[in-house]
């Protein structure tokens, strides 16, 4: 189906469609009442934690499946072009799902910060139209991780 021909959901429409897909797919997080008070809680400050080899292979299939289980379901290239693999929506849709989806218990993210972040959006805007179609689609199903190196 084209872009063209295809409607796009309002904002209501889009946040009934992420609702049932995170209530079929994940668990919710337990409602918190804890109000934050300076001096207590957890004093690590590091950007990126360091497993034990067995806890990372684990922690990245997590990640890498529920990255492909959420764009096989749309919801991963909310606001990419629908001919690369996206659904062409706003970037206010992109919000609005990430605010449904903090709400609920899924595998931590943060392998593909780099991948998503900087590689992508480079490719995006020089690369050719074959490195495109290449990592593009990839990049955000988790199917590719990208790094920098310096």
């Amino acid at each position: 189906m084209s872009a063209a021909t295809t409607s796009l959901p309002t904002a209501a429409e889009f946040t009934r469609e992420a609702e049932a897909f995170l209530a079929a797919n994940a668990e919710p997080l337990p409602e918190v009442e804890e109000a934050f008070e300076w001096g207590k809680g957890d004093d690590f400050v590091g950007i990126v934690e360091e497993g034990d080899p067995e806890q990372e292979q684990a922690s990245l299939a997590a990640a890498k499946h529920w990255a492909a289980v959420r764009f096989d379901a749309g919801f991963g290239w909310i606001d990419g072009p629908v001919e690369r693999g996206g659904r062409g929506l706003g970037s206010e849709l992109v919000r609005l799902y990430r605010k449904l989806e903090s709400g609920y218990a899924v595998p931590e993210q943060s392998i593909f910060t780099i991948g998503l972040g900087m590689v992508a959006p480079t490719i995006a805007a020089h690369a050719t139209e074959e490195v495109k179609t290449a990592y593009l689609a990839g990049l955000q199903r988790g199917d590719v991780i990208a790094c920098q190196l310096f």
